[in-house]
């Protein structure tokens, strides 16, 4: 796995400036996430703070000014309340980026900040858990082509009904779809709400799954960050009637047990909850980091509860979600390839 010492500082700086420079939803094509003379609130902790580095840096290069806050966690505690100085840089601010830890404890934390952002109207990016591979690895391409991207695929999914993927790990897979489900999470910025990034795929709660999943890039979850690439331990999963029904991962017994144990946690925890497709292609490889490589160009699954990628109501819940991701696939929808060993095909799709 990469460490932190070995992300130089000039590819933060581009991550930063990436994200500085990422559109706005509802503007002009012109307008930027950060622009020049604007205010910028960047709130840190102690494992990402080069980040916030970077993104002063990033923002100082086109004029505007940046307030960085480092949230301070005497002997490792959480956080319950948002503390002043923190909460006195957002009400200062145009615009925010918040890189930190995101422990279930400081949930509360998280919520009053959230309300500061939707009552002052703040541009938020929200860059949960984040770390500099995933920084540097997630944020390389203009986020305007990104959305170009993924509004090309929209339009190929908008009558959609069935898309088909394998790979050469072993992924054979039939998915049914509902024409105009997708929710898009392209990177576009908009004023009082959170926008997750890395960003670069679309999103959509499947009406069926029947078949063979590989990922061979990554998993979410504590175990997919203890583990990193699966490129060398690749987990099987089977798949009927949209739920898993058995799992294998020979090269990680341990990583088989821990999915194991995920999927019988509870109801809905097995079900297959959503289907991503990955548009960045500023993501040449996959990372082993699962919030990457679910906008890696190709099909990944969330498995258990999709509530958080979507915005209409989910009826199927569940107390568990994780991500799977594949290194390469190809998608094919309606009998018509859209990606093909990782890359985007053709039809205005980049």
């Amino acid at each position: 796995m990469t460490t932190a010492r070995d992300i130089p500082m000039s590819d933060l700086l581009h991550a930063a400036k990436t994200l500085l420079g990422a559109p706005v939803r509802g503007a002009s094509p012109d307008a930027r996430f950060v622009e020049a003379g604007d205010e910028l609130a960047v709130v840190v902790d102690d494992a990402s703070q080069r980040i916030g580095a970077a993104l002063a840096r990033a923002a100082e290069e086109i004029d505007a000014r940046a307030t960085v806050v480092v949230l301070e966690r005497p002997e490792d505690k959480p956080i319950k309340v948002l503390a002043p100085d923190v909460h006195d840089a957002l009400v200062k601010a145009r615009t925010a980026v918040v890189a930190t830890r995101c422990p279930n404890a400081e949930r509360s934390m998280r919520e009053q900040l959230a309300a500061v952002v939707k009552a002052c109207g703040i541009r938020h990016a929200r860059l949960a858990d984040i770390t500099e591979h995933a920084f540097a690895r997630g944020l390389r391409l203009d986020q305007r082509v990104v959305c170009e991207a993924g509004r090309a695929m929209e339009q190929r999914l908008a009558l959609a009904r069935a898309i088909d993927v394998e790979s050469s790990a072993g992924t054979r897979l039939r998915i049914g779809v509902t024409p105009g489900g997708w929710v898009e999470r392209l990177g576009e910025v908009a004023p009082g709400v959170a926008v997750g990034f890395p960003a670069g795929a679309l999103y959509t709660l499947p009406d069926s799954v029947e078949g063979i999943f590989v990922a061979d890039a990554s998993l979410g979850e504590f175990f997919g960050a203890r583990e990193g690439s699966l490129r060398d331990k690749p987990v099987r999963f089977e798949i009927r009637a949209g739920k898993v029904v058995s799992v294998h991962a020979p090269s990680s017994p341990a990583l088989e047990a821990d999915v194991r144990a995920t999927l019988g946690f509870a109801d809905g925890s097995d079900r297959v909850g959503l289907v991503v497709i990955g548009v960045n292609g500023g993501i040449e490889e996959p990372s082993g980091d699962a919030a990457v490589d679910q906008n890696l160009p190709g099909l990944h699954l969330g498995i258990g509860d999709a509530g958080g990628r979507m915005t209409t109501a989910v009826s199927c819940k569940a107390r568990t979600a994780f991500a799977a991701c594949q290194a390469t696939s190809r998608v094919t929808i309606d009998g018509q390839i859209v990606v093909e060993g990782g890359k985007l095909v053709d039809a205005g799709i980049r």
